[in-house]
């Protein structure tokens, strides 16, 4: 009987034992690293790709003429046409890259027509719009292709140099009587005036000749100082007999020259 309790016993220490260690948890813990930031590489900007730029075809292009003068400058082609019944001509501008556009207006009227020639020597034709006694210039914009710097003022006949290194020129402005001799200079797309020598013919007799001192103003100003006319203004305006119309005229011209040159001081501003 004492042997079956000792072994009941035994067995009861086993078992609590079995169920320590069945119910005892292990707890396993990984060391981990504290994660480090890593900086992003900056990238350079990448400047976005332009488009090609398309050519401005104006739709006035498609018009049909037929071409009656043609000339190229600053890159591109002029090409002056004209309708099939003569009653309207056109300008138009072709660029390299196929640009076109069209400059209107051309048709001649009654004593006013349109002629392109280098009028300020640059190498480039510029526009002039003739009239009957005098005409406009509109000088040649190499950044646009096109006639767009007009000057303010109106001019006739040649240009003659009066001081190129002043830029002070010289001009004869015909009219039905005779006409006006001009200082000018050109400033700023504007035509200034230092000064004006009417010269109205009579019939047969020593022409009126009037002096004016516009003092570099605007020709349309009505700025001026009438001035005494000099002796020798009068005696080269007097008509010799036998004498031809242009030897007059050239004689006159370096008169007039001769009479600004000793007068500058009156006329042009220090």
């Amino acid at each position: 009987m004492k042997f079956y309790i000792y072994c009941l016993s035994v067995l009861g220490v086993v078992s609590c034992t079995s169920k320590s260690e069945k119910g005892k948890v292990v707890t396993t813990t990984t060391p981990t690293s504290t994660p480090v930031a890593v900086a992003a590489t900056p990238q350079a900007a990448v400047p976005p790709v332009a488009a090609p730029k398309a050519a401005s075809v104006s739709a006035d292009c498609q018009r049909k003429g037929a071409v009656i003068a043609k000339f190229e400058q600053n890159n591109a082609v002029f090409e002056r046409l004209q309708n099939d019944k003569k009653t309207q001509e056109w300008l138009k501008i072709t660029t390299k890259d196929g640009s076109c556009k069209i400059i209107d207006s051309l048709a001649d009227a009654n004593h006013e027509s349109v002629r392109f020639e280098d009028w300020d020597k640059d190498g480039l034709k510029d526009r002039i719009n003739d009239s009957k006694w005098s005409y406009e210039v509109a000088l040649f914009n190499p950044k646009t292709n096109d006639f767009s710097r007009p000057i303010e003022g109106s001019f006739s006949g040649e240009q003659s140099d009066y001081d190129k290194a002043r830029g002070l020129r010289s001009q004869f402005m015909e009219n039905k009587r005779g006409g006006t001799y001009e200082l000018y200079k050109i400033s700023d797309l504007k035509k200034v005036v230092y000064c004006q020598i009417s010269v109205e013919e009579g019939d047969g007799e020593t022409p009126t000749i009037r002096v004016v001192n516009k003092k570099g103003a605007s020709e349309a100003s009505s700025t001026q100082v009438v001035l005494k006319t000099d002796p020798s203004l009068l005696k080269a305006a007097k008509p010799i007999n036998g004498e031809d119309s242009e030897v007059a005229s050239k004689r006159l011209k370096a008169a007039i020259e001769a009479y600004w040159r000793k007068n500058e001081a009156v006329f042009l501003p220090k």
